[in-house]
């Protein structure tokens, strides 16, 4: 049985990974700050929203109203009028003024509803969101959105159980996203190269986006080191920021 495949929208990319993302998996897309993680993840939901396939993007730190000001700014993405249309959704789960960006107040006055119960536990710092957590609350909005793209960001908040239990929490946590059918990209950070956290190995795909100076200028590049069920390429390919968005060159870096 042949998998459905989702086209990313970033140019190049799926040509490495044939012919695209296999529908209602799992991936973590890692990388230094800066190597293009949030600019690829954005591309794909609004790729996604474009072709009526509905997208969220859940934020577990950083305000969302941010994201979108700065994915506007950069690139020509349409995200505002596909917000418009409920066709993309911005969720804070953490604590901030405005936790829901949505086209509809029906909407957003049904997901508040369910964030109260979580925003609460993080107002002490030392609080971290369990799977358990997310989870729950993905159960609640996913199915009534017509969700078929997702975007965690990051990880790092959801690295609040002990390290003991955190592989099978996560193994549970991936199972629970297929029943939803949705295609789930997790950021995740990686502050030193090949140093790999427990999800980059359950994970049904592995995207790395690597920043470095090369041959006396500083370059980006994208590199699938897993992706269960296809063939791809596992070279570092040069990635190049556009009005677009980005771009997958056939350039492969050597290093």
């Amino acid at each position: 049985m042949q998998m459905s495949r989702l086209p990313t929208g970033v140019r190049g990319f799926d040509e490495i990974v044939g012919g695209g993302l296999m529908a209602g998996r799992v991936y973590i897309v890692t990388g230094p700050p800066g190597a293009g993680k949030t600019t690829f993840s954005v591309q794909f939901i609004v790729n996604g929203a474009l072709m009526g396939e509905n997208g969220l993007y859940l934020s577990l730190s950083e305000p969302v109203s941010n994201i979108i000001e700065d994915m506007t700014n950069s690139y020509k993405f349409p995200i505002k009028d596909l917000i418009s249309r409920n066709k993309l959704f911005f969720v804070d789960l953490a604590p901030y003024e405005e936790n829901v960006i949505c086209g509809d107040e029906k909407v957003k006055s049904y997901i508040e509803k369910f964030l109260t119960a979580y925003t609460h536990k993080i107002e002490s710092a030392e609080h971290y969101f369990t799977l358990t957590d997310v989870y729950h609350f993905l159960s609640k909005i996913l199915p009534p959105l017509k969700i078929k793209r997702l975007v965690i960001d990051s990880v790092m908040g959801l690295r609040g159980i002990s390290p003991e239990t955190y592989g099978k929490e996560f193994i549970k946590f991936m199972r629970g996203l297929k029943t939803f059918n949705v295609t789930t990209l997790i950021i995740s950070e990686m502050y030193e190269t090949l140093k790999y956290q427990p999800e980059h190995f359950m994970a049904h795909g592995l995207i790395v986006f690597h920043h470095f100076l090369h041959e006396g200028r500083m370059v980006r590049g994208v590199q699938v080191l897993k992706m269960r069920g296809t063939r791809h390429s596992e070279d570092i390919f040069e990635v190049v920021f556009t009005s677009s968005g980005l771009e997958v060159t056939k350039r492969v870096i050597q290093i």
